[in-house]
Parts: C-alpha cells; structure tokens; sequence
C-alpha cells in the first residue's frame, strides 16, 4: 500500500452513489460498481483531501484494520489515488451533464399501423432528432411487411431498430436475409416461440434474432424490471440524475395514431394527424413531465444504490404528494440481502 501520509482521492470518473443500507461506486470507464459499506460512502464523502492517517485519527484504534482493509480494496479495484498535497488542486471533480441534439431521442410504434400514420409518425420523429425506434406488435406481421418499414426507413436517419413480433414459424434464412440485408435493424424479437434461444450469425455479427417462450399479450407485459437491465456508463449516469431514464425524450405512438409518454399507460395527448402533430405535443409541459421525473423523485428509489444504473418502465403516479411506482420493483433497498 502506498504511504498512510499520502493523499488519497477518488478517481473522477468513480462515482459514489449512496443507499439506504448500502452504498455503491460507479466505475464509469468500466461499466462497473462495486457495493460498498456505508460507512465507506462517509468517509469517502468527508475526507475527499486528506491521508489516510487524517482517517485513522478520527477513529477507534479497533476500526483501524477495518480502514486498511476499506482501502486495500479501493487500491486494488483502481478506485483511488495517490497524490502530494500540492497535487490535490489538480485534480478537479467531473461536473455532470447530459443534453441530446434532438426533441426526441427514441420512440416505440405499435404494428399494424395504418400506412399514412405510419409515414407521418416516421418522418415526423426523424425532424425531432429520433435516432432509436421500437415496433411492437401484438401479433404475426408477415414478413413483406416488415421488410416494407425497413426498405422505407434505408434513407433515413435512425441509427437502430427493434422489431417484437408474435413468432410464426418464419423462415430463419430469411430473417437473416432481413438483418444482412438492413444493417440497422439490431434485434428482431419473438415472442411465443417454442423455446428461449438467441441466434447469431457470422453475417451479422451486430445484430441478433431472439426467441423467446413467454406470451405477450398486453403492454405491460414489456414491463422490465430485473437487474439484468442495470447498466454503468457515463451516458445513463448524467441523464438519470436530471431526466427519468426512461420516459426521457421517448414517444410512443398506438396503431390507432395515439400519442403516449408510454403504451401502457392510460393518458393519450392527441393524435398523429399531419407532420406538425407529434413536434406540438411533445414541446408541452404536460408531455415532459414525466421526462423530469428521475429517481430521486419516487419514493423507494430514491433510496436506492442502483438508481443511476437501473432502467425500468414501471409505470408512475402520483398519490399523496409524491411519485411512487405502480407495482414493487424485484429489489427492495431497505432489505437489500435480496439481491
């Protein structure tokens, strides 16, 4: 270990997020986190200029091995730094920040759509900057049809596509066809097929065909919540500690043209109706309003460690004053041995 009378600081990019039983570091570089004590949250949040030895004499001579062993393990994880005092002004904090060239950055369309909403919805989400889209669909689309949507979208501006369908006994070599042939069709999704299994294929090493045995039959039957949906960058980072990281910046559009914050929820804005449409509604305050609805705002998660990581579409409400989930997230942080 370095010498206790060294100064110690926190690498920029390791950020501390702290919980109700526990905390976590954000290894942002990495896509990492690693839990940690609370106890360690507080003393990383105190002595952010100071040795270790400035730490061992705020203490009981008992805890002192448990220090050296809270730092042993930042030193091996790469957490931390040493430096001279005459050092320490030079390493300044990272300031947090997030902004995206666009109104809209992603969008979800449910299939079959009538093909006139349907142009409309497309050429109006590309002028709002949308570069992500999802189609859902709650049935079998027959294959011309997709290859349709994607022939349409070859000249346009989105960078990456979703299609979810019903399975219907497609033929595989041609939905490798599909993928080969539009490179920013990224996943194709199946639902009720015979078994759970994902193809890939050295001609389409980006993308992936995903089948999967559950049934769809309802949007919230998308809903996600598990921790297989955690996810450590600095993009998700700074926009969740502004913006609710997944109603931001996000339209959904129901085949009948409706426009949404969210398919499974109830409120409709209006209607797709001519290419101005979806540009007037999401310019409200009353359609951003759920974009600035981060974690820090709902009850539970706002005392969670995981809350700059986790993406989930649980839908939200309103009661009593405050922003609460509508069904229990799989993780409860004020009895976190459940995870």
């Amino acid at each position: 270990m370095n010498s206790e009378s060294k100064y110690f600081k926190l690498f920029a990019e390791c950020k501390l997020v702290k919980g109700n039983k526990r905390s976590a570091i954000y290894d942002l570089p990495r896509n990492s986190y690693k839990l940690i004590p609370n106890g360690l949250y507080d003393i990383l949040s105190t002595y952010k200029t100071n040795t270790i030895d400035d730490v061992k004499r705020d203490f009981e001579k008992t805890q002192h091995s448990i220090i050296d062993e809270y730092f042993k393990m930042l030193i091996e994880n790469e957490f931390i730094f040493f430096c001279d005092e005459d050092e320490l002004e030079l390493f300044v904090d990272l300031e947090p920040a997030w902004d995206y060239p666009g109104q809209v950055s992603n969008a979800i369309l449910e299939l079959p759509m009538q093909n006139d909403t349907l142009t409309l919805s497309l050429l109006s989400l590309e002028k709002l900057g949308c570069r992500f889209i999802q189609f859902r669909a709650f049935n079998t689309l027959n294959l011309n049809y997709i290859e349709a949507i994607l022939t349409f979208l070859n000249n346009k501006d989105f960078d990456y596509i979703e299609i979810i369908s019903k399975w219907g006994n497609y033929d595989i070599d041609k939905l490798i066809s599909i993928l080969k042939n539009h490179q920013r069709l990224r996943l194709l999704y199946f639902y009720g097929a015979e078994k759970n299994k994902v193809l890939k294929d050295n001609k389409i090493e980006r993308q992936k065909i995903v089948f999967s045995s559950e049934m769809k039959e309802k949007h919230s039957d998308f809903h996600v919540n598990n921790k297989y949906y955690f996810k450590v960058n600095i993009t998700l980072f700074c926009e969740s500690l502004f913006f609710n990281n997944y109603y931001n910046r996000k339209v959904c559009i129901t085949k009948e043209g409706e426009i949404k914050n969210c398919l499974s929820l109830n409120k409709t804005f209006g209607y797709v109706k001519n290419l101005d449409s979806i540009d007037r509604i999401v310019q409200t305050n009353d359609f951003q309003l759920l974009w600035n609805i981060n974690n820090d705002k709902i009850k539970i998660c706002q005392d969670c460690e995981f809350r700059y990581m986790c993406v989930d579409n649980i839908p939200l409400k309103y009661e009593n004053g405050e922003w609460i989930k509508t069904s229990p997230c799989f993780y409860n942080p004020y009895n976190p041995d459940d995870l």
